[in-house]
């Protein structure tokens, strides 16, 4: 039988110091690269699956892109629409207001006031009347000073029409700011 025998020729000698620290950093080294290896082969996949993330995403950027280049006439369309209802809402708030006013002025027109022509804006008012007294005129002036939807009532013109009789008075008046109702 063979006996299993090693030889030995420098027996009872012990490993150096340096021997070991060598064949630490060796056995530590070889860990190290291998750790860093696994560590870079992980960023490298992780780059991939980022990759074709992206990828995945423009795709799905480009596809909502041309969804919205379809339906962009539909919403210029509804959007020209929206415009057109609100203009026509506020040129009938601001033909409602000009009625309301209308009615209005005319209830403060006192008798023997004769009204030769009224014009009405959304923010002036010009009024031109005549009548036979003095009076007359005062009372339609206090009338449409005391009206709460005018803010200011200004006499532009007074002329004594003697072949007829009458006194002709031009008024402007200054209608307070989106009043609704007068």
């Amino acid at each position: 039988m063979t006996a299993n025998t090693s030889i030995n020729l420098v027996r009872g000698r012990r490993p150096r110091v340096l021997d070991q620290v060598v064949s630490w950093t060796l056995t530590i080294g070889r860990a190290v690269v291998i750790l860093t290896e696994v560590i870079a082969l992980g960023a490298f996949i992780y780059r991939f699956s980022l990759d074709r993330q992206l990828i995945a995403l423009h795709d799905k950027i480009a596809q909502e892109e041309s969804i919205v280049n379809l339906l962009q006439k539909n919403e210029n369309s509804y959007r020209n629409l929206q415009n057109r209802l609100s203009l026509a809402s506020t040129i009938i708030d601001s033909e409602q207001q000009s009625i309301t006013n209308y009615q209005s002025i005319m209830a403060t027109i006192p008798p023997g006031v004769f009204l030769k022509s009224l014009i009405i804006d959304p923010q002036l008012i010009k009024i031109n009347v005549d009548t036979p007294t003095t009076a007359a005129v005062s009372a339609l002036i206090s009338n449409l000073k005391n009206y709460p939807a005018i803010t200011n009532v200004s006499v532009d013109k007074i002329e004594n029409k003697t072949s007829v009789g009458l006194i002709g008075v031009n008024l402007s008046l200054t209608v307070k700011s989106k009043a609704k109702q007068l």
